[in-house]
């Protein structure tokens, strides 16, 4: 995920998979190379839909829907990035 505006106030990041095999699950989003680009292994396989939080780190972040600041709402995916392009508006890419 490319946050563009969601990188202000240093939140922390949830996505939310469901559909597919396996039950629906939480998982982190890290920038573990610096890159700029936040992401997670998307559990189980054939997953087909994904919620992606934006939350506030001061009121403790984790695997539930509280202390969220914003959220892409329900996405299918179609690519493995999406990007914030704005407050409301996201789109899909694949990158290599």
């Amino acid at each position: 995920m490319k946050p563009g505006v969601w990188s202000a106030n240093n939140p922390c990041y949830y996505a939310y998979f469901w559909g597919g095999s396996g039950s629906d699950q939480w998982e982190r989003m890290t920038d573990s190379d610096g890159d700029g680009i936040f992401s997670c292994t998307i559990p189980g396989t054939g997953r087909t839909n994904v919620k992606i939080l934006r939350k506030n780190p001061s009121n403790g972040c984790g695997e539930n829907w509280d202390n969220s600041w914003n959220d892409t709402g329900d996405q299918t995916i179609s690519g493995n990035c999406l990007t914030v392009n704005n407050w409301g508006s996201y789109s899909w890419s694949t990158i290599t």
